[in-house]
């Protein structure tokens, strides 16, 4: 399939297998039993490539999700989104792979069901599918989903809204 120019989606644990080594060429990224690790709780996804199809326009945000590291991560990987497992260490957390006339991409997060509503996130993963699927970014979005991301909930506020995370000391 891949070969005849398909694309490939990886969301969470679909980046777990039984030959790492292997599917990382693959799909630009895979889990090792024993090797890589998680964390569960809050995570900030920071953005490397605002100019990518899939990550255009948005903006660094929190989520509560699950966060991998020490991942086999090939070379020509293209890192959209990155996250800090500890203060010193970034770790890729989405990303492209483009190899043989086919395109790779890969999320991470989505350990928990609630990712999955998060609006960023959701028109992360849609634009992911288009994009895989060699079709415009957008395809699958509904108006106004695209717009919303310049200010995605547990992002940056709007100038409208900033007076909210104001306090106040008496």
């Amino acid at each position: 399939y891949l070969a005849r120019g398909g694309g490939i989606v990886v969301l969470h644990d679909a980046v777990c297998g039984d030959d790492p080594a292997w599917f990382s060429t693959v799909v630009g990224g895979a889990w090792e039993q024993g090797r890589s690790r998680w964390l569960v709780g809050e995570i900030g996804l920071c953005l490397q490539d605002r100019a990518h199809p899939i990550t255009r326009g948005v903006a660094n945000f929190d989520l509560q999700d699950e966060i991998y590291w020490d991942l086999h991560v090939d070379p020509d990987a293209h890192v959209l989104a990155s996250a800090f497992h500890t203060p010193f260490d970034v770790t890729p957390q989405m990303w492209t792979l483009e190899r043989g006339g086919y395109r790779a991409s890969v999320a991470l997060q989505g350990h928990e069901h609630a990712t999955f509503s998060h609006p960023a996130w959701r028109t992360l993963v849609l634009r992911g599918i288009a994009w895989a699927g060699g079709r415009d970014a957008d395809l699958l979005l509904e108006p106004g989903e695209a717009e919303a991301l310049r200010y995605p909930e547990g992002g940056p506020l709007a100038p409208e809204r900033a007076h909210e995370s104001i306090e106040l000391e008496p």
